[in-house]
């Protein structure tokens, strides 16, 4: 992208804004100084004060009595007079030097290693002799130019941190408007309607600003970095903003009706997939940080449920018991015939193996994770129906009238809990939590009911419909 020429005024303008609020900065920090000192001298009279007034008032004496050496006459001499013309005479002590604690550095241990960013300044030069030096005079030269020219204890005459450059862009503000003045004077008819745009609060610095800051202070990133920055900062001094791509809490008050992926982005971006944990000091930087695999995996399905789980279960609805017995009906017959083209297939293996010739069988080797218990667990509820545990005291379908509004399964469900017209609601939470689990259990709404604790499984498959 070509540089955009950038008017004298302008450059005027950033140099003489930045060393005004420079300037500023230096007299407030001096004015904090002034202050601060006064009130540590006002609090340190203060305390004088009281210990003054606690010794006149305590009766305890200190008595000291010191040893002389023996040559105390050969010694020096201090001569106090006081202000009542006492004399006090008291020998002179030396005291002996003491070597002071070399610095030292101690290197601590750490569980695992930390990936940080190159550094930026150059903190020491190496001397690596005369004769290298005269040999090679530019090692120093190619050495410093790697880190940018940046040497540690160097004064930086174009300093500006993230709040002066906020400073800056608004103290420059005034100067784009003082440009719509007179734009307006010389084209009156043409500046109407951008009068009242310019009198907008959300009002933002026009791009000539930054591009005059990148071109007076380079090092601090090209013009549309400088204008990515000012939005980032501004966002941040906000205390009612959201961080950026941030979605409020499921389960807080303000929570909102997200889609899935908005839902799961906390999960799929902070979530280490190597060290199986969140914002990991190892992984956590963009380049090495392993993105989520999104495509679907084949693991162990969760049957629906085959026996009604309460009270208020979906099966209990007009339509829904046949179609669910019909449609079990058609998978039996499916796997039957699966089952028939499998054995009629392996009866051919069997009749062609016995014709041929003994082959020596080589056992397969498991290629597992070596967690046998957990796979033969899987296993287990792969091929078992998983049907929920209920109370007996359940009423049956006939008896769905008269009982309690809301029932449910668990002992950890939250209807209880609730109004007879505040489960009935969908919040901004509640359709967060239905979007996230609806792709992984489909069609198992006691499931997903289960899972939520303040719907029924009537209510999800009405929802899904």
């Amino acid at each position: 992208m070509a540089k955009a020429k950038i008017s004298l005024e302008w450059k005027k303008r950033v140099k003489q804004e930045y060393m005004r609020l420079r300037q500023a900065k230096r007299y407030k920090r001096a004015d904090e100084v002034k202050l601060s000192w006064n009130q540590n001298r006002e609090r340190m009279n203060e305390v004088l004060i009281d210990d003054q007034k606690r010794w006149t008032e305590c009766k305890a004496l200190w008595v000291s009595t010191p040893e002389l050496p023996l040559h105390v006459s050969c010694m020096k001499k201090a001569e106090i007079v006081g202000n009542e013309g006492d004399i006090q005479v008291i020998p002179i002590k030396i005291i002996n030097s003491v070597t002071p604690i070399p610095t030292m550095y101690t290197w601590a241990p750490i569980q695992q290693n930390f990936m940080v960013e190159d550094e930026t300044v150059l903190h020491n030069i190496p001397y690596m002799g005369d004769e290298v030096l005269d040999q090679d005079g530019t090692f120093i030269e190619e050495l410093i130019k790697n880190y940018d020219g940046k040497v540690h204890g160097d004064r930086e005459t174009g300093f500006m941190d993230d709040q002066l450059f906020v400073e800056l862009v608004h103290a420059l503000m005034q100067y784009q408007e003082k440009d719509k003045v007179d734009k307006k004077d010389k084209e009156k008819g043409k500046e109407e309607e951008k009068e009242a745009a310019s009198k907008s609060p959300d009002d933002f610095p026009v791009f000539v600003i930054f591009q005059a800051i990148s071109l007076q202070f380079p090092d601090k990133g090209r013009a549309e970095q400088l204008r990515e920055k000012y939005i980032e900062l501004t966002e941040r001094m906000d205390p009612n903003a959201l961080p950026p791509e941030c979605t409020p809490n499921i389960d807080g008050p303000t929570a909102e009706s997200v889609p899935r992926e908005q839902t799961m982005h906390s999960f799929h971006t902070l979530f280490c997939r190597r060290c199986f944990k969140y914002d990991c000091f190892l992984h956590r930087l963009q380049a090495c940080h392993p993105g989520p695999n999104l495509q679907k995996r084949r693991g162990p399905d969760l049957k629906p449920f085959t026996e009604i789980c309460g009270t208020d279960c979906y099966m209990l609805l007009d339509g829904i018991k046949e179609k669910l017995a019909a449609k079990r009906e058609q998978e039996e017959e499916h796997e039957k015939s699966k089952d028939k083209q499998s054995k009629d297939a392996s009866n051919a293996v069997e009749s062609n193996d016995s014709a041929s010739l003994p082959r020596k069988v080589c056992k397969q080797q498991s290629v597992d994770s070596g967690n046998e218990a957990s796979s033969e667990d899987s296993n287990d509820s792969n091929n078992k129906d998983c049907i929920p545990i209920f109370d007996s005291e359940t009423p049956s379908t006939d008896s769905t009238e008269g009982s309690n509004p809301v029932s449910t399964t668990t002992s950890f469900s939250l209807l209880g809990l609730m109004g007879e017209d505040d489960h009935r609601e969908w919040t901004g939470s509640d359709q967060s939590l239905f979007r996230a689990l609806h792709k992984v259990y489909l069609n198992n709404y006691c499931a997903i009911a289960q899972i939520m604790l303040t719907k029924t499984c009537q209510q999800v498959i009405v929802c899904t419909g």
